[in-house]
């Protein structure tokens, strides 16, 4: 597959004006649909939405790592007053090589985006509430297009003490379930064929203890790698990633191992530490220092 020069000019482009210069696609090569766990919730729950895109076969879109030239999905919520959206929470991704030596983290097939979302504490009883999210995304193949969709769903509130607890939605819950179930888990400190921790120079070293590829894809948001292409994947069992001087932001993001017979291992990295709460993006109580569930000693 290759991108033509007329995709790569429009990969350098925001994403905003992007759409402005391309058409509404006559077949979207994406569908965008939003689920939720629950369709009645209580005051301050916490319920899961996800937004899921099936993209056609042989077509991509990106994950937001430290990307060559693909830009990941634009999603942005309208909640009423009182509601709180956590961190979007990501399928893993693969790396992809295109001609030129252009290297992207993508998503293909179905790729489910997951959310963590609070209801506010003072709600009415008995009434409701819309959530919006409009999303906008790149789908590339051989040239690359861009899409957008607008998604809603209307919550309602438990009303007087006889009515039901909070409902669940059947289908969504069991979509919501698995995608959660397949999400990277916080790499262990024990139990795991993978180790990882930063070494007293500031590199990220991984080790397999079992023979496999073993690949690092760094988070957008994350500290920048100095050599993406050659310190991030390794057949060998060993990675050594060096990061760009003077940039204190966190090391993020996700650690791969596929064995020979093709059990995948998929782990979220992170330095310093964080927890499952913070990683979904509700604030804690303050916690005395732990060692790093994402950090173990090669």
């Amino acid at each position: 597959m290759y991108r033509t020069f007329a995709a790569s000019t429009l990969l350098a482009l925001p994403l905003s004006a992007a759409l402005a210069q391309t058409k509404e696609p006559e077949e979207r090569r994406v569908h965008a649909t939003l689920y939720t766990q629950h369709s009645r919730v209580e005051p301050g729950q916490v319920t899961w939405v996800a937004v899921a895109f099936d993209i056609a076969d042989e077509w991509h879109i990106y994950w937001p790592g430290q990307n060559d030239t693909g830009m990941s999905p634009i999603i942005e919520w309208k909640l009423p007053e009182g509601w709180k959206i956590g961190q979007p929470r990501w399928p893993a991704p693969h790396r992809y090589l295109a001609p030129g030596d252009l290297l992207d983290h993508v998503l293909e097939g179905r790729a489910v985006v997951l959310y963590p979302l609070r209801a506010p504490d003072q709600i009415l009883p008995g009434s409701g509430a819309m959530i919006f999210a409009h999303v906008e995304w790149l789908v590339c193949k051989d040239m690359c297009v861009a899409e957008k969709q607008e998604l809603m769903y209307s919550y309602r509130y438990v009303g007087s003490p006889g009515d039901p607890l909070p409902q669940t939605r059947d289908e969504d819950s069991q979509i919501i379930a698995a995608a959660r179930a397949a999400l990277p888990a916080l790499l262990p400190r024990t139990g795991s064929p993978v180790r990882a921790a930063m070494n007293e120079n500031g590199r990220l070293e991984v080790r397999a203890d079992v023979p496999g590829e073993l690949i690092f894809c760094p988070h957008e948001a994350g500290r920048a790698v100095l050599d993406v292409h050659g310190s991030c994947v390794s057949q060998t069992g060993a990675l050594d990633v060096g990061f760009k001087p003077g940039d204190d932001r966190p090391v993020q993001g996700e650690i791969s191992l596929r064995e020979l017979d093709g059990k995948v291992h998929r782990y979220t990295f992170r330095h310093p530490s964080i927890s499952s709460d913070e990683l979904d993006g509700f604030e804690t109580e303050p916690q005395k220092e732990q060692p790093n569930p994402g950090e173990t000693k090669p």
